[in-house]
């Protein structure tokens, strides 16, 4: 499967377009979003792209802004979507919140806490509730609403999740933005402080005045080992596990009994977003296009960006096998041989991983990567972005592919995370 370029940095823009959607394509001008198309010779569906930040917290929680600020700075940030998720309420569904603004999609749903930690209640109706706050009753009453749960923030050292015997949830943040900020910061923010943690605070909040963009840049460098390591454990034992990725934005941030707008919202939607692959493209109508994101996510046809290093609007990620094509979150019957393609073509300087039941089996220092599977399993794909054209992944030997683990467990200097694919189950 080749996946042609279907995102734009800013609704609207124009690219060559091939004969099989010539037919959508007065569908296509209103939407700004090309479709992304299978291998020659086939005829596999067709995909669109649309570029959004999910679990975003406005006032009508504890986030500074108003569904005009926040959506402002949505479109500002040249998204297309937004999936707000307050605390404990709907109210933003309630007041109409859940529409289009302008181009932007605005959807809605909750973060609910419960006993065991925070789950995010995603496709649920506006009237959607739960009886208490056990993480089983919560999730199963999310999933008879008709709506999906993912665990935000789960190996958060500040908001951990503690109950992993629960059941029936579709994912878990992989990465939130808000958790990346390290804990001494938070811990003095919230009062808990050791004598390292204000010096380090101000250094932080000096630098941010500074150049905002440059830090964001560097808390979002962080390759969050854990919430992987869990994501790869549950994909092993679990249903399809959608992994995701959340802004957890508040646009506040507490210091010293003071509230300061850090990092603002599109600062926020600038350093973390996801990319959904949706069957039809977007119309322009809240009841079709809903379902289109919702049911995206909860299939896992999504990849997660540190946009910071660059937007990723044609990285791709496919299997063929015996005359069938799978992408993000979908299952391929193996036949005899599996040919994986993972394609990153929007930075100077990608280096490309395929994972298998989360243990790295092949890697290269450029924009493609090919390889040819012969075990079943759950493959994955990621992308880290390097600063120069310094080379760093050392020669293999022959017939040995090079690692790239390494270069990560050490967290190198001038290399960025920058793409998590959604895996491709291959049975």
């Amino acid at each position: 499967m080749r996946f042609h370029r279907s995102d734009s940095p800013q609704p609207g823009a124009a690219y060559p377009i091939s004969w099989p959607v010539l037919a959508g394509l007065l569908v296509l001008l209103g939407t700004g979003a090309l479709p992304a198309f299978g291998a020659d010779g086939a005829d596999p569906p067709s995909y669109w792209r649309y570029r959004g930040c999910i679990h975003v917290h406005t006032r009508f929680s504890d986030g500074s802004g108003t569904m005009e600020q926040v959506t402002d700075a949505a479109q500002k940030a040249g998204l297309e979507f937004v999936v707000i998720t307050d605390h404990n309420t709907l109210d933003a569904a309630k007041e109409g919140g859940e529409r289009y603004w302008g181009n932007l999609l605005v959807l809605v749903g909750t973060e609910v806490s419960t006993d065991a930690g925070h789950v995010l209640a995603l496709d649920v109706p506006p009237t959607f509730t739960w009886p208490d706050r056990q993480p089983q009753h919560v999730i199963d009453a999310i999933n008879q609403s008709g709506g999906f749960g993912i665990l935000a923030h789960p190996m958060s050292r500040s908001w951990l999740w503690t109950d992993w015997s629960v059941h029936g949830y579709r994912g878990i943040e992989v990465i939130n933005l808000a958790g990346l900020i390290d804990d001494d910061l938070r811990s003095a923010i919230h009062g808990h402080a050791n004598p390292f943690a204000i010096p380090r605070m101000l250094r932080i909040i000096r630098r941010y005045k500074r150049d905002p963009r440059s830090l964001l840049a560097s808390i979002s460098a962080d390759m969050v080992p854990a919430e992987r390591g869990k994501w790869d454990e549950l994909l092993k034992s679990s249903p399809p596990m959608v992994g995701s990725a959340g802004v957890d934005a508040h646009a506040r941030m507490l210091v010293l009994g003071k509230g300061y707008k850090v990092p603002t919202y599109q600062e926020s939607f600038e350093t973390v977003q996801v990319t959904v692959l949706t069957d039809k493209p977007l119309a322009h109508s809240i009841a079709q296009d809903r379902d289109l994101i919702f049911d995206a996510v909860r299939a896992g046809r999504l990849y997660m960006v540190y946009t910071r290093p660059a937007l990723a609007p044609r990285f791709s990620f496919t299997a063929t096998s015996g005359g069938m094509q799978a992408t993000l979150g979908q299952e391929l019957q193996l036949n005899g041989t599996a040919r994986f393609q993972v394609q990153a073509p929007d930075h100077p300087h990608p280096l490309i991983r395929l994972l298998q039941d989360g243990k790295e089996i092949a890697a290269v220092e450029g924009a493609k990567l090919e390889w040819e599977a012969k075990a079943p399993g759950v493959y994955r794909a990621e992308v880290y972005a390097a600063d120069d054209a310094k080379r760093l992944l050392k020669p293999a030997k022959p017939g040995k592919m090079p690692r790239l683990g390494p270069l990560i467990d050490k967290e190198k200097r001038g290399l960025r995370p920058w793409v998590f694919s959604n895996p491709i189950y291959l049975k």
